[in-house]
């Protein structure tokens, strides 16, 4: 069984159109033979009649009967005629059989002599009706043309011997090509029975990641893609999308440390004059920042293209780290409708990414809630947030969403950030702190 699902179906489909060719040429064929020897068969019988008037005709000599009708000229002439287009009438070119037709034009040529010794003797023995006129001539002349009737039926014989002999063989080899052609039909019907067996296991293996609600089913939906591909018969492809695959989440996690490393900002402040009253000392975080959540979600809205519906608050978190999330979330809920909503509750904001008609995987729900869980079958937008997310700390809840039933509606990723009552020091600088947000502004919301 393993050896026919090797079989590619190029070469089903060749062996199939050749056996199917070999037994419409292999019925042709036999078809041709039957229709030949048939016409031969008209020949044989053709001569068998033609000679039995020849016959007639001897007959009549022997027993001397001149006033029989077998020896009127017309009668012997009609014989010589039958004879030469007995074949013709057969549809036969009895010159396609070499010694069958050497024989053939020998014959009709000695019965045509045969008939003018038969006119010459009796006429002869008419003048002297006294007078007993030997018939040997004839009797040797009759003896020579059967001799050659005889060959000619025996060469004739012959030839039906071989058509007999060809017909046989056409009928094994349409009865062998035909096996063959059901043979290989068999084969692509096993084949594309085990194909769709294996359509139909992948199309489950991904409902039943559809449906999944927790985390604890294995499947991994880049090996259900690689079993796919490979039961398709592009074991090249899997291997290009499992290649391609790993490069990508590699460059991205590259990318992802890259932006989140740690970058030391030092704001420097006007110089102050003694006249003016020197503010206290700020430090700031540069990750950290009073960060408008109603312009953040906003701008985000627009590059996903989302609906929107937020609070005004101002939260501390990192701005970018924020967007990223959005913009990744978003990206992997972009087959849905996807939602942005903003709002507060007490001293905490809640930002919120939803989408209807959508669901997280199994190896990504699996993923969202284990450290150390494998990277197959998770999108990369999933990965890349939940790197963002552990690196910095934001509380996050990323899940499936159901109905009363329990359903699965939708899926959403929620994260909590508190309301912004200060700032948590890092670094001391000098200045104004309007100067110090107006010059942070830029980095911070780039």
């Amino acid at each position: 069984m393993k050896k026919i699902h090797s079989v590619g179906l190029e070469k089903i489909f060749l062996f199939c159109g050749f056996s199917l060719a070999l037994t419409l040429a292999g019925f042709w064929q036999f078809q041709h033979n039957v229709g030949e020897a048939e016409k031969l068969s008209r020949v044989q019988n053709g001569v068998g009649t033609c000679f039995s008037r020849v016959t007639q005709s001897f007959t009549a000599a022997m027993i001397r009967e001149f006033t029989s009708p077998y020896l009127k000229r017309d009668f012997m002439a009609l014989s010589d005629e039958c004879l030469s287009e007995g074949t013709k009438s057969a549809g036969v070119e009895i010159g396609t059989f070499p010694k069958a037709g050497k024989l053939f034009n020998e014959l009709v040529s000695e019965v045509y002599w045969f008939h003018e010794k038969v006119v010459k003797v009796l006429g002869a023995s008419a003048g002297q009706p006294n007078v007993q006129i030997p018939l040997n001539a004839i009797s040797e002349k009759y003896a020579k043309v059967e001799t050659l009737k005889l060959d000619l039926q025996d060469q004739l014989d012959l030839v039906s011997s071989q058509y007999r002999e060809a017909r046989l063989r056409d009928e094994i080899l349409v009865g062998v090509a035909f096996l063959l052609f059901m043979a290989s039909l068999g084969v692509l019907g096993v084949k594309e029975a085990a194909l769709l067996r294996h359509k139909r296991a992948v199309e489950s293996q991904a409902l039943s990641l559809l449906n999944a609600g927790h985390s604890q089913i294995g499947a991994m939906v880049d090996q259900m893609v690689q079993k796919a591909l490979t039961g398709q018969g592009m074991p090249v492809s899997a291997q290009v999308f499992a290649d391609y695959h790993g490069s990508v989440l590699e460059h991205l996690a590259f990318r992802v440390n890259a932006h989140q490393a740690p970058v030391a900002v030092e704001v420097k402040a006007e110089p102050v004059t003694e006249t003016k009253i020197q503010e206290p000392a700020v430090v700031i975080k540069a990750t950290d920042a009073d960060v408008d959540a109603r312009k953040l979600l906003t701008a985000q809205a627009v590059r996903l293209k989302a609906s929107m519906e937020v609070q005004e608050a101002f939260i501390t978190a990192d701005a970018e780290a924020l967007a990223q999330l959005l913009q990744a979330f978003g990206q992997r809920f972009s087959s849905g409708e996807v939602h942005l909503l903003g709002t507060r509750d007490g001293d905490n904001y809640c930002v919120r990414v939803l989408a209807d008609n959508i669901c997280l995987n199994a190896a990504e729900l699996n993923y969202v809630s284990t450290m150390d869980a494998s990277m197959e079958g998770v999108d990369v937008n999933v990965v890349i947030a939940m790197d963002l997310i552990r690196e910095s700390g934001i509380e996050a809840q990323v899940r499936n969403r159901t109905n009363t039933t329990g359903a699965i509606v939708g899926a959403e990723a929620m994260f909590t950030f508190p309301v912004n009552t200060g700032r948590t020091l890092v670094t001391v600088v000098k200045g104004k702190k309007k100067d110090l947000a107006k010059s942070m502004a830029p980095s911070l919301f780039n």
